[in-house]
Formats: structure tokens, sequence, C-alpha cells
């Protein structure tokens, strides 16, 4: 210690060329030592750099060193000297791979090599398709994946710069050592002189850390993106739920943090994107290679109009006309899906069912989130399936319609003459016990109509329509059960809200057209069945 503080003011003599002419030299390699003791483990990385007319010169960039790891205050005896070497050549691999991405922005790095003394660390390195423990098989996949590119060889420990700095020195000493300050004589050398040093190459089967197996059966997953296995599900919940399951399972065995309990709202949308992303790599798959790898293309016109991109999931999303809505991305860029595969049925079943047996309105609905290529057709095809709505569908003969009156071709302001009618009687349970009375009730429906003679229906055929949409979904829902008042007066108002949202003429299926207009949008601005607005409460007004 007293000579560490005798020497330490000799490092203000110390100077170090901070100037590399990269920009005279033809060639630049980026060029690490690596090495490992007891005390601890380092890295150092030169640059050399190549000239047309002169020879080659090396340059200190950067060194790093670290102490080795201790255990309950003593050195951890599990970390043999070859698994420190290991950490040696892992802190040399993240230094270059640093120094890598910060030169790139100036300088083109051609090649990078690497040396070592460890001949066991360089077995580990060069080693193909060998089973290690855990310790290093980690850490050589880390050094694998950061430089990949790198060429590993064999150096003798006089001519390792990093020898010093993993065993130390002092300071009078470091401040004279030219091995560390300009690295190993060879290396101003050509490159076809680096031959590694020889050494005595270690066989596979007496290298340390070899995992001890005696026999094993291989579980081989081969990828696909087939969407076959969508077709045993009937019900879009139920397949969404189990996806989230599977992923909930291998999180757990991945040992990665995972939701417990009741599925909430994220891992359900989590699965949605998931079984539309494999969708879409069945259907599209021309077309996500054309949109990922940025290359010219046939794209069928039918899709090339909606103008598909890729976001940062991966998932095929249109533009539409409303980028610069304050809305969800969802709304904003609709998930594209194909019009002849099982995710665009299970939705529109889905849909269909959620808002009560709806019809050709669920255009509407879907296009919020989704762009289905021919919609209407597959919305067509499942109300005609559905079970249902065929009970209650019955074919009548349809008279000839009479002129409008003039009341009804008249401008006037929503609700400004009122007609009322009540339908019913509909039966009820008291209350929620088991064998409580039935009572009959009766729905009361507001339609903008002339005035009505008493005890003449035939005068208030509008709002007789508005009975008959009312019992639609009504009769659907309810089928022979009784409800509770409570439940009753929710479903009427859900049937309010349903019947308030029908477009007011037909809706097209280009994304990029506007919204229809709706009842809803005279009364409260948007459809009764839209999503509601963000809560702002929260926000500060003025944010400065």
């Amino acid at each position: 210690m007293e000579k560490f503080l005798s020497e330490l003011p000799s490092v203000a003599s110390l100077k170090i060329p901070r100037y590399i002419p990269i920009d005279q030299s033809c060639h630049v390699q980026l060029l690490g030592f690596s090495d490992a003791s007891k005390k601890g483990f380092a890295a150092i990385v030169y640059i050399r750099l190549e000239y047309p007319s002169k020879l080659s010169t090396v340059h200190l960039l950067t060194a790093k060193s670290k102490v080795a790891p201790l255990k309950s205050g003593n050195m951890d005896e599990s970390l043999s000297i070859p698994r420190l070497e290991l950490c040696g050549a892992l802190l040399l691999a993240q230094t270059l791979n640093r120094v890598q991405q910060t030169l790139a922005k100036m300088v083109k790095i051609s090649t990078m090599h690497a040396w070592t003394d460890s001949t066991v660390v360089l077995a580990w390195i060069t080693a193909h398709q060998v089973q290690f423990k855990v310790f290093v098989t980690n850490r050589l996949n880390k050094i694998t994946e950061l430089i990949p590119s790198c060429t590993y060889r064999h150096v003798s420990t006089m001519n390792n710069s990093a020898d010093c700095v993993s065993h130390g020195m002092h300071v009078n000493e470091a401040l004279s050592h030219t091995l560390y300050w300009t690295g190993p004589e060879f290396l101003r050398q050509p490159e076809s002189g680096w031959s590694s040093t020889s050494y005595n190459v270690m066989p596979l089967e007496r290298l340390p850390e070899r995992q001890t197996t005696t026999e094993s059966i291989n579980l081989v997953t081969v990828p696909t993106h087939s969407t076959d296995w969508l077709q045993r599900f009937s019900s879009f919940t139920r397949v969404t739920r189990i996806v989230t399951h599977m992923y909930r399972f291998i999180l757990r065995i991945r040992n990665q943090f995972s939701y417990s309990g009741f599925i909430c709202w994220s891992e359900l949308e989590h699965a949605l994107k998931v079984i539309a992303k494999v969708t879409q790599s069945h259907e599209f798959r021309d077309l996500i290679k054309i949109l990922s790898c940025h290359r010219n293309g046939t794209i069928p016109l039918s899709v090339a109009r909606l103008a598909p991109f890729l976001d940062t999931e991966g998932i095929v999303r249109v533009v539409g006309r409303m980028q610069n809505a304050r809305s969800k991305e969802d709304f904003k860029f609709p998930i594209l899906l194909p019009k002849s595969c099982v995710l665009p049925t299970l939705l529109v079943r889905h849909y269909h069912t959620k808002h009560l047996h709806a019809g050709p309105q669920l255009v509407s609905l879907l296009s919020v989130r989704f762009c289905i290529l021919s919609s209407r057709s597959i919305i067509h095809s499942v109300i005609f399936k559905c079970m249902v709505c065929a009970r209650q569908r019955v074919t009548r003969p349809t008279p000839v319609m009479g002129d409008l009156p003039n009341f009804r071709v008249s401008p006037s302001r929503p609700f400004n003459n009122v007609g009322i009618d009540y339908a019913g009687p509909l039966w009820i349970k008291e209350g929620r016990r088991r064998n409580a009375r039935s009572v009959k009730c009766y729905l009361a429906i507001f339609v903008c109509m002339h005035f009505n003679p008493p005890a003449a229906p035939n005068f208030g055929g509008l709002w007789e329509v508005a009975v008959k949409s009312t019992k639609y979904p009504l009769k659907r829902v309810i089928g022979t059960q009784l409800l509770t008042f409570e439940k009753m007066s929710t479903l009427a108002h859900r049937i309010e809200a349903l019947l308030n949202s029908r477009p007011l003429v037909p809706q097209s299926s280009d994304p990029s057209d506007l919204r229809v207009l709706t009842p809803g949008d005279s009364l409260i601005g948007y459809p009764l069945v839209a999503l509601p607005e963000s809560d702002l409460t929260s926000t500060l007004m003025n944010p400065r």
C-alpha cells in the first residue's frame, strides 16, 4: 500500500495520444485480448490501421477489468480458472460490440479478431453441438450473439497484453509496460503472419463443464403457419382464452412473469393479435415478404388500394382516412383479415351474438378494429346459418307500399313531433327468489311521427316498424326465460342503443370512407354502441 501511494503521483506524467488517423487508412480492424486470474479478469481492445504507402499502426482504444466475484466475503471456489477465463472472453465480446457500434457511424470495421491464452476457452468457443453446463452455455451463446463474425486465436501468455491487467502491477511498471500500451509486436506484421501460437488442442471428451447425460428424449417442434387448428373452435371467446392459457404455460416454463387467476383484458388482446398474426402469415405470405423486405412485387389490386403496411408487432394493417383522429391505433389502422379463413368467421359470429344478433350493421361494428375482405358475404353467411335467427325468420308476402304522407317527408328537428306506442305484454318476475310471481310489463317506444288518432294503429306504421325492430333481438335473447325487472330494463337499454346505432344509409366496406350517420349522432353526437371517449378528468388543462 505504501509503495502504491508513493508511486501514485507518477500518473501525472502519463501522456496518451488521443488522435487516431482513421481518415488516412484504407483498412480498419478491431483487435482484442482477454485474460483472467484468481483476482479478476480483463479485456483490452486495439484498433489497427493499414495505409497504402506505409506500415500499419496499432492504437489502444479501451480496456476494462472486473474483480473476481466473492461469496460471503471470500473467493467463490465454484469459479475455476477456465470459468474466469470465459468471463474475460465475455467481457471482451461486450467491449468489442460496444466499440463497433460506436465507430460504425464514423468508419467501416472490416474484421474483428480476438486472442486468449486459455486453450479450454478456445475449445469451448470452437466446439459445435456440444452440451455444456448452464454457466458455460449461457456465456457462449452471449459471445456468439454479440460478435458472430469475430475470429478467435491463441496467444502465449508473454504476448497477451491483458495479462498485466488481470494480475495487476504497480504504477511505475504500468507506465513503462510497452506490451499494454502498444500491443504485441506481431500486430504490426501483415495479417498472413498472425498464425496462432502452437498449443495442444484439447479433445472434446476431456473438456470440463460438459453436461453429463445418460438417455434423453428430444422433442422436435416444427414451426407451422397453418390455421387448421382454428377449425376446431366455433367460439371466438373460447379460442382466445385457450391461447391465453397456452401463453401462461409457456411463460411459467421459462420462469418468466405470468398472470394467475382470472384472465385480464390485456391477455385477451395479446391472444387476438397472436391469432391474427398467425392467420396473416398463412393467408398473406407473399404480401408480408414484400412489405418486410421493401422489395418490388405484385400485390392484388383489392389489397393494394387499402395501402397495407406492417406495424411494430409484425401485423398487417391498412391506412384509412382517420390518421389525425384522437383515437386508438386499432381504429386508425384496422387489422387486415382475409375472406376465406376461420378467424373472420369466428369474429363475425362473436359480434353477431354480442350485439343481440345484429344484421348488416355488423359491417360498421367490425370496421372499428378490422378490415375484412368481402365482409358482407361472410356476415350474410353467418346470419343465414344462425339457428336462433332462422327460427325467428319467417317468409311473408310483401304488399305494395303506398306513398309516404307529407309529414313523413317534411324536414323537422328530431323528436319535434313524438309518437308513442306500447309493446307487450311481456312477462317478468317480481323478484329474484325462486318461486317469484310473474307479472306483465310493457315497453314504451318513442318515434318521431305526426299525431295519431286514438285506436287507429294503421296511422302509426312507423312506430309499428319500431316495435318489430325491438322485438327482433328481444325474442332471440329472452327465448322462453323470465327476467327480473332490472334485467329486462338493462336489455331494453341495450336494444335502444342498438336501434339508435343503425346506419341511416348503406355502410361501405372501404376503410377509407367516413363513418356512416346513425340516429345516435342526432342524440349524443355518435352511435350509442361506440366506444366511450378517453377519460380526461385527470389531465392538466395547462401542462406548463
